[in-house]
């Protein structure tokens, strides 16, 4: 099977109805197989079944590719700036692209709402999953090329798709000793709590720079005002010098009359 067509079959494995994805994989599997391509089979044996938020975006990024390139260049752009804070401006730059990856988001979102039927806390896992694309290289190219199996994390591709060019494949990992079932679901706890706690900090950062931005534009306004106010006190003040003047003239040519 071509590579191409491969990866059309698994556009319309993963962009479907996720009921129907395990049959739909066997399938291909079976396929595969017959083909003589039993690496390739395998592998795709092994892909399993998205969760319904994480075929929400899958779907999104197979039917609705402007909006999803729209949140992934938001995103991209966000975390450009975020590694570059301390730049001239990057502030005001901040604001500016965490504004437009919040639009981003709430148009895939309301997409997702009206036309994919999505709602509730599925809803609310997809919102999460599409901002986590600015901070997370791996979650957005796996939200590009409609590859996830879960909220936050793509799918296991393995080595024979990589050859075929599977989109969203990730490189082989180097062997590991093997942990059990209990020991692998506790790592991908305490993954998933530094993970939110990264996302606590860097969400407090841009508040942060956000703030100190926005203090540092109310000085530099102060600061105008007061020399502003000072040229008006000077002006006053000079003003005020020669009224005196005058007065004082004016009151001596009287007194020089009456005498």
């Amino acid at each position: 099977m071509a590579a191409h067509d491969l990866q059309d079959r698994l556009d319309e494995i993963y962009g479907g109805d996720p009921a129907n994805f395990t049959s739909g994989r066997d399938a291909l599997a079976k396929e595969l197989k017959a083909a003589d391509e039993g690496e390739l089979a395998a592998e795709v044996k092994k892909l399993k079944r998205p969760t319904k938020a994480a075929a929400t975006i899958n779907r999104l990024s197979l039917e609705h590719t402007d909006e999803t390139a729209r949140v992934l260049e938001s995103g991209a752009e966000l975390r450009a700036i975020q590694e570059n804070l301390s730049k001239a401006g990057a502030g005001e730059k901040l604001r500016a692209a965490s504004a437009e990856h919040r639009e981003a988001i709430d148009g895939a979102l309301a997409i997702a709402e009206s036309e994919l039927d999505a709602s509730g806390q599925v809803l609310d896992r997809i919102g999460e999953t599409l901002q986590a694309t600015a901070s997370n290289d791996g979650i957005a190219e796996a939200v590009r090329t409609g590859r996830l199996e879960r909220e936050g994390q793509a799918a296991g591709l393995g080595e024979a798709l990589v050859a075929t060019g599977g989109r969203g494949a990730r490189a082989k990992p180097s062997p590991a000793k093997p942990k059990s079932d209990k020991a692998a679901a506790a790592a991908r706890r305490k993954r998933r709590t530094a993970e939110a706690k990264l996302e606590k900090a860097e969400a407090k950062l841009e508040a942060a720079v956000a703030d100190e931005a926005d203090a540092a534009d109310r000085l530099r306004d102060i600061e105008k005002e007061l020399r502003a106010a000072k040229a008006t006190h000077d002006a006053a003040g000079k003003k005020l010098a020669r009224a005196r003047d005058a007065a004082d003239r004016a009151r001596r040519d009287l007194e020089a009359l009456d005498g």
